[in-house]
């Protein structure tokens, strides 16, 4: 291990093929169209596992059981925005200058390139024939150059020793081109006073159907890939593009090339700065690519996803996978405990309603009573108006799955914070106690919703209405104060048929401001986005369900929600500007609806 912690997490790149093995467990098998020979726009929340979902389709991956690199369905290459200077802010200097797409183009397939030969010199079976690698440079690579202006070919010098060695070489070249262009851009930056003949452009420009076309035809026959197969090109962290740089790559989209070279865009929810091209053409799904919210997948709590109960089992199995890993011999379960005395608790109040089922009963079995109002009554008898609620002891496997609330980053953040914390005083971590479980949880919480997702100035460290707020955060801090109140209110109001609320359901087409606060929080990660029938029954509302991971800011149940809170744009427009309860602004759906829990699933 690369640290001692064995919980942490860690970007895929920091592991090694060993390590993310034993720690991979595979989210989102149940979505296809990740791996159809098509262009793909990929969106996710952050820590849903967008990164290690990409290190799973390359080829060191799929070759560990001995499957040769011919023989695999698909060779995948992954950029990482982030991780190169296609993000730096000098990029930005192209802006109304010197043709920005074309360098901006030249400058991201440069990256690209760099990235391919890097691949290529760590992927074991490459096939490897000296003198077909010379031919290749002679009459292929340097004739690409040529034809992108590149005038000097006798600055290149490529090793033939082996394949490893040829590919370190052209990688070495590429990276040294790249700087160029950094240095030009960083002198544009500098030059306030700036003047066209002073930096005139004298590099090659590159183009993806002239250039990376051609080279991957000629490539994949070299290395011994079938021509037939696909190139799956992963373009992570997108969002981090230029709008420039984010044009460009929609004009490669908008080529179709696939099923020869497929591009699958990896970026976080709203925040894909254009699907416009440089000549302002806009991309289609599913025309130019396919689009899918792998978050869909486990926080929308309805929809087309919902009955797959994936969610649960492949937490429990990333949690077992790195118990083995570290030596822990204890089940998921015995790792974490629920805290005993409230559980004794929880189980005299479902023996109150089936005892008083046949006079009080209201549901049509006494089992659905119990599942609708045990945990209710319980948090109710903590106490209404005081503190005594706080104790609420968040803790146990199923309370940390669903606090996580499908975001995987959450899960194993919490546990690291739980194993660090145990770890301090113990030498043998074999379990964590549900006080310390209860503890991180709700600095989680906090954190999740203060330090990350609301950076700002307005916040302070407990959760109040601003009074009149003139920015988006300000207004959408309001509305989840105003959901949060909301729904604790109906957790404890006995009268009600369905007590376990975290959802709010449009009663109105949201407007323009209404629909820009709300999709803000959902790009945050504060609440997570779904469609449900609208009470009419003619068609489809919006319905937003609050991230789990901050419900013990407002002492809520995780689990099984069972109703939503009907709301009309002048009730959020309310809370918007005061952060006062939901529940007193809008009217509630009194019916038996049940909505899923997240990880709660039907059996075929």
């Amino acid at each position: 291990m690369k640290q001692e912690n064995l919980f942490d997490v860690f970007t895929p790149e920091e592991l090694s093929a060993k390590e993310f093995e034993a720690f991979y467990v595979d989210l989102y098998n149940d979505i296809p169209i990740i791996k159809q020979k098509n262009n793909t726009i990929i969106t996710g929340a952050r820590g849903c596992g967008k990164s290690m979902l990409i290190r799973s389709f390359l080829p060191e991956y799929l070759m560990r059981g001995g499957t040769a690199f011919a023989d695999l369905r698909y060779w995948a290459i992954s950029l990482s925005v982030f991780r190169t200077s296609l993000s730096v802010t000098d990029v930005q200097a192209l802006t109304n200058r010197h043709a920005p797409h074309l360098i901006s183009e030249s400058i991201m397939i440069l990256h690209i390139l760099e990235t391919i030969f890097d691949s290529l010199s760590k992927i074991n079976g490459v096939r490897f024939v000296k003198e077909e690698y010379e031919s290749f440079f002679t009459d292929i690579y340097l004739d690409l150059l040529d034809d992108s202006g590149y005038i000097n070919s006798s600055d290149i010098n490529p090793n033939f020793d082996s394949a490893y060695s040829f590919f370190r070489s052209l990688k070495k070249h590429i990276g040294k081109l790249r700087s160029k262009f950094i240095i030009y851009l960083s002198k544009l930056v500098l030059n306030i006073d700036f003047k066209v003949d002073d930096y005139s452009f004298d590099l090659p420009l590159f183009n993806y159907l002239r250039f990376m076309m051609p080279l991957f035809d000629e490539l994949k026959p070299l290395i011994g890939f079938p021509q037939e197969k696909p190139v799956y090109l992963f373009i992570d962290d997108a969002d981090n593009l230029t709008l420039e740089q984010t044009q460009v790559l929609n004009m490669w989209i908008s080529y179709r090339t696939q099923p020869k070279i497929c591009i699958k865009v990896v970026t976080l929810i709203d925040s894909y700065k254009t699907y416009r091209t440089p000549w302002d053409r806009f991309i289609e799904s599913p025309h130019d690519y396919l689009s899918v919210n792998i978050s869909d997948l486990y926080t929308s709590g309805v929809g087309s996803f919902q009955g797959k109960a994936t969610y649960k089992k492949k937490a429990i199995d990333i949690l077992r996978k790195r118990l083995k890993y570290g030596g822990i011999m204890s089940s998921p379960e015995a790792f974490l405990p629920t805290d005993p005395e409230q559980d004794r608790k929880i189980k005299n109040e479902q023996n109150r309603i089936r005892k008083d089922y046949p006079n009080k009963g209201r549901g049509y079995r006494i089992s659905d009573d119990v599942r609708r109002y045990a945990l209710p009554d319980y948090v109710l008898s903590l106490g209404f108006n005081s503190k005594n609620r706080n104790t609420f002891i968040y803790a146990g496997l199923d309370s940390i799955i669903h606090l996580s609330s499908g975001i995987i980053r959450n899960y194993l953040r919490a546990l690291a914070s739980m194993y660090s914390k145990v770890l301090a005083f113990e030498e043998d971590v074999v379990s964590i106690p549900p006080k310390i479980q209860n503890e991180t949880m709700r600095e989680l919480a906090d954190s999740v919703l203060y330090k990350e997702m609301l950076r700002t100035d307005y916040f302070s460290n407990e959760l109040q209405p601003l009074k009149d707020p003139e920015t988006d955060i300000g207004m959408l801090q309001n509305l989840i104060c105003a959901m949060g109140q909301a729904f604790f209110a109906i957790l404890v109001t006995p009268e009600r048929a369905e007590r376990m609320v975290f959802s709010i359901a449009l009663s109105n087409v949201p407007d323009a401001d209404i629909s820009r606060i709300l999709r803000y929080g959902v790009k945050l990660g504060l609440m997570h986005e779904s469609r449900i029938g609208n009470k009419m029954g003619t068609g489809k509302t919006f319905l937003y369900v609050l991230n789990r991971v901050i419900a013990p800011i407002f002492n809520l149940v995780p689990y099984g929600f069972q109703g939503y809170l009907y709301i009309t744009n002048d009730a959020i427009r309310e809370a918007f500007r005061t952060g006062k309860s939901l529940k007193g602004l809008g009217e509630t759906d009194e019916t038996d609806v049940y909505q899923l829990s997240l990880y709660d699933f039907w059996e075929d």
